[in-house]
């Protein structure tokens, strides 16, 4: 896991079955971004929608 910079947690090792599991799961890209950067740049959030990724309260 160190060599692959992927670490497995908990909940998924429980579902790693098969060797086929294992492949699969470092197979999977690993993204850096969060929930509300992804909504953000998606061009399918409608106008009346606005995300305030810093917002001041």
């Amino acid at each position: 896991m160190k060599k692959c910079s992927h670490t497995i947690s908990n909940m998924t090792l429980n579902d790693i079955k098969t060797l086929e599991d294992v492949y699969q799961y470092f197979s999977t890209s690993v993204k850096d971004t969060n929930v509300l950067d992804d909504i953000q740049q998606s061009s399918e959030l409608p106008k009346n929608v606005h995300i305030q990724l810093d917002a001041v309260r």
